[in-house]
């Protein structure tokens, strides 16, 4: 048999409705009040040993979270708060009271899934098999060196990066006077 999802009861009234005006910190204030009048209204009307008990079943990025109103037949409260999540159907119609102690027997504040140990990284074995990992290296296609032969533009067969580092070079050792005497007179209107 299934179990049936109720909303919240009149007496209870529904969750708080997402109030921008606030700070987050009221805002959850005002859902942890709601839930706690929910839980105890659960525990107070209910029928079983888990009526009240929180169970929560992880979706998304959270948690479907319903207080149990009772066992036979199984009834849960859906608690809208939060991300308001719910558990699909198909979950729903398979769920069975055993599985329904057992999440609920553990309490929300220390689920399962934090009681496994964390991942450890270690080295692997020393004859564990190693694979590598080639990466194919694109072939250049030959270029025929070509000799530079000095030309008018660069008489002196540099590159301009040579020729501007050899020019900040002369600029260090050379008086300011004698560069200016060597410049074209043309020329001072460049600078």
């Amino acid at each position: 048999m299934s179990a049936r999802i109720y909303a919240s009861p009149k007496e209870v009234g529904d969750p708080p409705a997402f109030d921008s005006t606030v700070s987050w910190q009221e805002f959850a204030a005002r859902e942890k009040e709601w839930e706690e009048a929910l839980q105890k209204w659960c525990a107070e009307n209910g029928k079983g040993d888990l009526r009240g008990k929180e169970f929560t079943y992880g979706v998304g990025d959270g948690y479907a979270r319903y207080f149990v109103f009772s066992e036979r037949p199984l009834a849960l409260v859906w608690c809208g708060t939060g991300d308001a999540w719910q558990m699909p159907e198909v979950v729903r119609k398979g769920l069975d009271l055993a599985y329904v102690k057992q999440i609920a027997d553990r309490g929300f504040e220390n689920p399962i899934r934090l009681k496994t140990a964390p991942l450890e990284f270690v080295e692997p074995p020393a004859d564990w098999p190693v694979t590598e990992t080639v990466q194919k290296k694109k072939k250049k296609k030959p270029v025929a060196e070509e000799e530079e032969v000095p030309t008018d533009e660069n008489p002196l067969n540099m590159d301009s990066g040579e020729i501007a580092e050899l020019a900040r070079q002369i600029d260090k050792f050379t008086p300011p006077e004698e560069v200016a005497e060597a410049i074209d007179p043309d020329e001072k209107d460049v600078f």
